[in-house]
Protein backbone atom coordinates (compact mmCIF):
# COMPACT_ATOMS: atom_id res chain seq x y z
CA UNK A 1 0.00 0.00 0.00
CA UNK A 2 1.36 3.30 -0.83
CA UNK A 3 -0.42 6.22 1.06
CA UNK A 4 0.07 10.25 2.25
CA UNK A 5 2.04 10.31 5.15
CA UNK A 6 -0.19 11.04 8.28
CA UNK A 7 -3.97 9.60 7.26
CA UNK A 8 -3.20 6.26 9.07
CA UNK A 9 -3.15 4.79 5.24
CA UNK A 10 -6.51 6.52 4.96
CA UNK A 11 -5.56 8.45 1.89
CA UNK A 12 -3.98 6.05 -0.88
CA UNK A 13 -1.92 7.13 -3.83
CA UNK A 14 -3.43 6.50 -7.21
CA UNK A 15 -0.37 6.27 -9.70
CA UNK A 16 2.53 6.26 -7.45
CA UNK A 17 5.51 3.92 -9.18
CA UNK A 18 6.99 1.50 -6.50
CA UNK A 19 10.48 -0.27 -8.19
CA UNK A 20 12.72 -3.17 -6.82
CA UNK A 21 15.97 -1.99 -6.57
CA UNK A 22 18.05 -5.05 -5.31
CA UNK A 23 19.02 -7.11 -5.33
CA UNK A 24 19.98 -7.00 -8.89
CA UNK A 25 18.65 -9.81 -10.10
CA UNK A 26 15.46 -8.34 -9.21
CA UNK A 27 16.04 -4.92 -10.30
CA UNK A 28 13.23 -3.75 -13.30
CA UNK A 29 10.04 -4.97 -11.20
CA UNK A 30 7.87 -2.25 -10.92
CA UNK A 31 4.18 -1.15 -10.67
CA UNK A 32 1.86 1.57 -10.55
CA UNK A 33 -0.58 2.20 -7.99
CA UNK A 34 -4.10 1.41 -8.65
CA UNK A 35 -6.22 3.09 -5.29
CA UNK A 36 -3.01 3.16 -3.60
CA UNK A 37 -2.01 -0.96 -3.69
CA UNK A 38 0.66 -2.33 -5.75
CA UNK A 39 1.75 -5.54 -6.69
CA UNK A 40 5.42 -6.79 -7.16
CA UNK A 41 5.76 -10.96 -8.25
CA UNK A 42 7.82 -13.49 -7.97
CA UNK A 43 10.69 -11.86 -5.81
CA UNK A 44 13.08 -14.33 -3.98
CA UNK A 45 12.26 -16.04 -0.40
CA UNK A 46 14.82 -15.33 2.27
CA UNK A 47 16.85 -12.32 1.10
CA UNK A 48 16.53 -8.53 1.82
CA UNK A 49 15.28 -6.55 -0.92
CA UNK A 50 14.82 -2.79 -1.63
CA UNK A 51 11.95 -1.18 -2.96
CA UNK A 52 11.26 2.72 -3.69
CA UNK A 53 8.09 4.36 -3.91
CA UNK A 54 7.78 7.52 -5.98
CA UNK A 55 5.42 9.75 -7.59
CA UNK A 56 5.92 13.50 -8.23
CA UNK A 57 4.82 16.18 -5.70
CA UNK A 58 5.95 13.70 -3.09
CA UNK A 59 8.93 13.01 -1.14
CA UNK A 60 9.99 9.21 -2.28
CA UNK A 61 10.73 6.50 0.23
CA UNK A 62 12.92 3.63 0.01
CA UNK A 63 13.03 0.39 2.30
CA UNK A 64 14.62 -2.78 2.66
CA UNK A 65 12.73 -5.04 4.76
CA UNK A 66 14.41 -8.56 5.53
CA UNK A 67 12.79 -10.86 2.91
CA UNK A 68 9.63 -12.97 2.67
CA UNK A 69 9.37 -15.72 4.24
CA UNK A 70 7.73 -19.39 4.06
CA UNK A 71 5.58 -20.63 6.54
CA UNK A 72 5.90 -24.10 5.86
CA UNK A 73 2.54 -25.00 8.15
CA UNK A 74 0.22 -23.02 7.09
CA UNK A 75 2.13 -23.27 3.08
CA UNK A 76 2.08 -19.37 2.28
CA UNK A 77 4.47 -16.77 2.26
CA UNK A 78 5.17 -14.09 5.43
CA UNK A 79 6.17 -10.59 5.19
CA UNK A 80 4.32 -10.34 1.66
CA UNK A 81 3.03 -6.73 2.95
CA UNK A 82 5.10 -3.63 2.89
CA UNK A 83 3.43 -0.06 3.55
CA UNK A 84 4.87 3.40 2.37
CA UNK A 85 3.37 6.66 3.69
CA UNK A 86 4.69 9.17 0.94
CA UNK A 87 4.93 12.74 2.74
CA UNK A 88 3.99 16.00 0.19
CA UNK A 89 6.95 17.98 -1.12
CA UNK A 90 6.58 21.17 1.30
CA UNK A 91 5.63 24.36 -0.95
CA UNK A 92 8.50 26.99 -1.64
CA UNK A 93 7.51 29.94 0.17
Amino acid sequence: MVAEAGGNFTTPIQNALVEVLAPAAELGKTDVTRNGHFFLYHLPMNLPITIRASKPGYITLTKTPPGITDDASIGVPLNAVLHFELAKVPLAP
